[in-house]
C-alpha cells in the first residue's frame, strides 16, 4: 500500500490550473463549502417539516399525519444523501474532468478478452483509468483514514468503477507494443480526450469510457498511445513522474501475505448465522442479462448474495468496426433495469460471496444501499492476474471495513453448514483464466 502521497504533486498533473486553483481543489477534499451548504439546507428543510407537522397535529388525524411526516422526512434525507454523494463524485473523483482540460490520467491495460466479439481479428481491451483526484481520494480513504479529522466525504465513500473499453484489431502493432511494454512496467500516465476534439487519429485509439458511482455514464473518448508527454510544460521532471506511478501502483495492490483469512474464522462466522435448519429457501435469481446476481433468503433467519453483477451498458458485438451500441437490457423500461434499481438496490444481506474477479460479477455494488454494503464479504484472494482496479478497490473497501474473508485457492471445501444444505468450495487456480479462480456455492 502506498505510504507517502504528496497531494500537491498529484494535483500538479492538472497543468492548466494555477497555484490558487490547486489549493482550492485540496481544500474541497478536506472541507467542502458546498457540502456544508447541503447540510444546512437539509436541516432547514427538516426543521420546516417538523414545524408544519406540529401545527397540523392540533386539529387533524394524528396517525395519518405521522405517516405523511415520516414519508416526507425520509424523502428529504434521501434527496440530500444523493446530492451529497454526487458532490463527493464531482469534487473528489472528477470523472468528467477531461471535458474541462484535465486530460492526464493514470492507466493500466488489462488482458484482452476475445470471447466478447464474433470477429476473431479483434479483441476487447479494458483499461483501468484513475484521475489524479481519484488516486489521492482513494489514498486518503484507504491509508489516511486513521487521522483524527476525517474528510467531509469519508462516510460518502463507496466502491466505484472508471474504465475505458476499446475494440482493437489484432493487426494494430502500435497498440500491442504499448500493451506488451505496459505488462512489464504496469501503470503509465497518458491522456484522454472527447472523440470530437481529436484530429490526429494515428496517435489515439477510440473507445467507451464508463463511470459508475452515484450515477453511471458512458462517453466516446480517445486515449493517447504515448506513455508520456513529449513536451516539457509540466512542473515536475521525469523522476517525479516515476514516483507518481510507483505510488499509484502500490496503492492499488492488496498485500495478500497479511490479508489471507483463516478458514477457522470463516467457519466461526458462518456457523453463527447458518446454524438453524431451514425448511425452505427463497432464491431470487435477478435478471441482469449476462451478468450474475443471486439473493438467497433462509426464512427470517438470514440472507446472503452470490455475486452482485450488472451487465455492461454498451457493447461492440458483433460489429467491431461500428459504433458502440446501447445494451437494450439497460434501457430504462427493461426488466433488467427494474431489477437493478428496485430489487438489488434494496437488499441488506448478512454477507456477500463473490465467485470470481470479473467486473460483471461485482459492479452492482454501486447500486446497493449503504446498509447493504455494511455486510461481511467472502472473496477469492487477489492474485497477480487480477489487475482490474474495480475489483481491487472492492477488496480494499471490504478489508478496510474489517468484514472480509479473503480465501486462498486451495482446491477444497471451505465450509459445510451443520445441515449440509449450504456448501462452499474454493477452486484451485490452474490457468490465467479468472474463471478458474473461483468460490462455488451449492444449495440443497
Amino acid at each position: 500500500m502506498a505510504k507517502n502521497f504528496e497531494a500537491e504533486q498529484f494535483i500538479s498533473l492538472y497543468s492548466h490550473k494555477n497555484e490558487n486553483q490547486i489549493k482550492d481543489i485540496l481544500n474541497d477534499l478536506r472541507d467542502s463549502e458546498r457540502h456544508k451548504e447541503r447540510d444546512r439546507e437539509k436541516e432547514e428543510k427538516l426543521k420546516e417539516l417538523e414545524q408544519n407537522y406540529a401545527e397540523k397535529l392540533k386539529n387533524n388525524d394524528k396517525e395519518k399525519l405521522h405517516r405523511q411526516y415520516v414519508k416526507k422526512k425520509s424523502a428529504i434525507k434521501r434527496r440530500f444523501e444523493k446530492e451529497k454523494h454526487q458532490l463527493f463524485v464531482d469534487e473528489c473523483l472528477a470523472p468528467k474532468g477531461y471535458q474541462e482540460d484535465d486530460h492526464e490520467v493514470f492507466a493500466l491495460i488489462n488482458d484482452p478478452e476475445d470471447y466478447e466479439l464474433e470477429d476473431p481479428n479483434y479483441s476487447i481491451f479494458h483499461v483501468s483509468i484513475v484521475t489524479p483526484l481519484m488516486a489521492y481520494t482513494d489514498y486518503m480513504y484507504f491509508v489516511e483514514h486513521n487521522s483524527e479529522k476525517k474528510p467531509w466525504w469519508y462516510e460518502e465513500y463507496r466502491p466505484y468503477y472508471y474504465d475505458l473499453c476499446l475494440c482493437i484489431s489484432k493487426n494494430d502493432e502500435e497498440w500491442y507494443q504499448l500493451y506488451e511494454t505496459q505488462k512489464e512496467s504496469g501503470w503509465f500516465i497518458t491522456e484522454i480526450y472527447s472523440d470530437d476534439s481529436v484530429n490526429d487519429n494515428a496517435s489515439y485509439r477510440s473507445g467507451m469510457l464508463r463511470f459508475g458511482g452515484s450515477a453511471s455514464f458512458s462517453y466516446d473518448v480517445s486515449i493517447k498511445l504515448k506513455k508520456q508527454r513529449d513536451d516539457d510544460k509540466k512542473n515536475y521532471d521525469k523522476r517525479e513522474k516515476e514516483k507518481l506511478l510507483k505510488e499509484v501502483k502500490d496503492l492499488y495492490k492488496v498485500e495478500m501475505g497479511k490479508a489471507y483469512s483463516e478458514l477457522k474464522d470463516l467457519e466461526n462466522y458462518l456457523g453463527g448465522i447458518l446454524y438453524k435448519k431451514i425448511k425452505h429457501y427463497t432464491i431470487d435469481i435477478l435478471n441482469v442479462g449476462e451478468a450474475n446476481c443471486i439473493h438467497v433468503r433462509g426464512g427470517d433467519s438470514f440472507s446472503f448474495m452470490f455475486d452482485v453483477g450488472v451487465p455492461f451498458e454498451n457493447y461492440k458485438n458483433p460489429f467491431p468496426d461500428g459504433p458502440w451500441v446501447r445494451n437494450v437490457d439497460m434501457d430504462d423500461e427493461s426488466n433488467v433495469k427494474y431489477c437493478i434499481e428496485n430489487i438489488l438496490a434494496k437488499y441488506k444481506p448478512d454477507f456477500i460471496i463473490i465467485s470470481h474477479w470479473h467486473s460483471d460479477h461485482v459492479e452492482g455494488v454501486i447500486e446497493m444501499c449503504d446498509e447493504g454494503l455494511e455486510c461481511h464479504w467472502i472473496l477469492p484472494a487477489i492474485t497477480d492476474d487480477v489487475t482490474n482496479v474495480t475489483c481491487v478497490r472492492l477488496a480494499l473497501f471490504a478489508l478496510k471495513k474489517g468484514k472480509c474473508f479473503l480465501i486462498k485457492d486451495i482446491g477444497k471445501k471451505i465450509y459445510t453448514s451443520p445441515n449440509e444444505d449450504i456448501i462452499l468450495y474454493r477452486g484451485k487456480k490452474e490457468t490465467d483464466n479468472l474463471n478458474s479462480n473461483v468460490i462455488k456455492l451449492t444449495l440443497g
